[in-house]
């Protein structure tokens, strides 16, 4: 069985009813946070019930701060709670989740964070989980995860334009969490600085084919998706989750 709870679905600029980007995998004996947006700590909180010590790894996929601003917050708990949290990103990310501990004061928090780089276009098990990293088509050195879990495969876009190279490796997954992060009338805004709109959806969906396709990383409005035949469509909110067999 494979558990996804979304502790938070918006992108930067967003409805602040959507939260800040942050998905929770649970697969077997697994469990894999994927990015960390502000408030993305207490969100896990009241979205779980518990702090997020039993996560074996928190994959970030870029710099942005709706994807890493919530690192802070998680460093100084684990700080207080005598616990390490083992972060796996591409190394442009990890730079920056030091670079922000230093500028926010928490340089010793450093202490409670273990690092572990992923290499663009290659695997790497963390514990019992497989993932590769994709180089996304973004404004920053970003990375789409393509993630083995249990017997699940899990394709996260993280931010990007659609690109052949993640879809191609995503084909026929279990489930495709894909930004959309623009709607159609400002489909050209969203291509200039790297991200999918709701034109895209329907090629995009098609392509890969996978089981279940959740969209992610909302801006100000819930996005207008097709139907696609084959795909069931499951439309995320802060807390809320769905199950797999």
């Amino acid at each position: 069985m494979l558990r996804v709870t979304f502790i938070g679905v918006g992108g930067w600029v967003t409805n602040p009813s959507f939260g800040h980007i942050s998905i929770l995998v649970e697969g077997g004996s697994s469990k894999v946070l994927l990015d960390f947006g502000e408030g993305s700590y207490w969100g896990y909180v009241r979205c779980v019930g518990r702090e997020p010590w039993d996560v074996d790894y928190l994959i970030l996929t870029h710099r942005h701060g709706d994807h890493i601003l919530g690192v802070p917050t998680l460093a100084q708990m684990a700080r207080a709670r005598g616990r390490v949290v083992r972060i796996a990103s591409i190394p442009d990310a990890v730079g920056a989740v030091k670079d922000l501990l230093r500028a926010v004061g928490a340089r010793h928090c450093l202490e409670n964070l273990d690092f572990t780089e992923l290499s663009l276009g290659s695997e790497a098990s963390l514990g019992g989980v497989r993932v590769k990293a994709i180089p996304a088509k973004h404004s920053v050195t970003a990375s789409s995860i393509i993630m083995k879990i249990s017997s699940y495969v899990v394709a996260y876009s993280g931010d990007t334009l659609p690109n052949p190279s993640f879809l191609s490796e995503a084909r026929g997954a279990d489930v495709l969490i894909h930004e959309v992060s623009a709607p159609r009338e400002l489909a050209e805004e969203a291509r200039a600085y790297g991200h999918t709109s709701e034109v895209d959806v329907e090629y995009v969906v098609s392509y890969v084919k996978p089981r279940y396709f959740i969209p992610i990383h909302y801006s100000e409005y819930l996005p207008r998706l097709p139907a696609v035949p084959g795909t069931e469509l499951v439309a995320p909110s802060p807390c809320g989750r769905v199950v797999i067999k």
